[in-house]
């Protein structure tokens, strides 16, 4: 049970720019928030980790902390659109 790559993730949670947020979820300045909100809710029905129940645990890993990271982005956009 290795938990390192969410302590990296958390990690690259924090270090995260508001131009690396937007990167990641898509969007740019030009965006709204409720453009922005659809496309982080499509993005989540797509990498969400219980979409993938039969994914080694390593992948499982990998997978969550895409998908915090993809959280995180979306808290930092949406606070700068709000």
């Amino acid at each position: 049970n290795c938990k390192c790559p969410v302590i990296l993730g958390v990690a690259i949670l924090i270090s995260q720019t508001l131009q690396q947020a937007m990167a990641e979820l898509g969007v740019n300045r030009r965006t709204t928030l409720l453009e922005a909100k659809r496309v982080f809710r499509r993005q989540c029905l797509l990498r969400h980790p219980d979409k993938f129940p039969n994914v080694s645990h390593e992948e499982r890993a990998r997978i969550t902390v895409e998908f915090q990271i993809l959280n995180a982005a979306w808290s930092i956009v949406r606070k700068n659109l709000e």
